[in-house]
């Protein structure tokens, strides 16, 4: 069963380049808004039912810092395997750094909040610290979204270059 995820999430990648191309919306941002979402439905399945069922908002965070945690460790094993005059963030497109650096100001924003003595809450359940990571998060999807949007695809730059 574990082999048929690995081939499964070798096409949802393969397809996910196909629509980056064919919509012209960019690896990167396809990335974040598709990719992102598919893998993590297992969290948010979790998220769900950690609090629906258990009513347990802190094993909803928990599950969810854990799983960007472990990704981050994964980068960080896969950085220990490349050569050491190429970092793995040089070998990534500038998109994908920006993308990552929007996530580790996310994560980190997440931390923070965890540790304020106290929260202003709107609503039951929606704190200050809730709706501001939202702004941020759809913020850094419109940045990147924008960053792509400028940068001239494969195509227009062969074009230059061999003219």
């Amino acid at each position: 069963m574990r082999g048929n995820h690995f081939f499964a999430g070798k096409r949802v990648s393969y397809y996910g380049d196909i629509i980056a191309e064919l919509t012209g919306f960019g690896k990167a941002w396809i990335g974040l808004i598709l990719m992102a979402s598919i893998t993590s439905l297992p969290e948010l399945m979790v998220g769900i039912s950690s609090v629906a069922i258990v009513e347990s908002a802190d094993l909803a965070v928990g599950d969810i810092l854990g799983s960007c945690a472990f990704n981050l460790g994964i980068l960080s094993v896969l950085d220990a395997f490349t050569p050491k005059n190429k970092p793995l963030f040089s070998q990534a497109s500038q998109s994908h750094v920006l993308a990552a650096s929007f996530g580790l100001i996310l994560l980190t924003m997440t931390g923070l909040a965890l540790y304020l003595p106290v929260d202003f809450i709107l609503t039951p359940g929606i704190g200050i610290t809730s709706i501001l990571f939202m702004v941020v998060y759809l913020l850094s999807i419109r940045i990147i979204f924008q960053y792509n949007s400028r940068q001239p695809k494969k195509d227009e730059i062969v074009h230059l270059m061999n003219n």
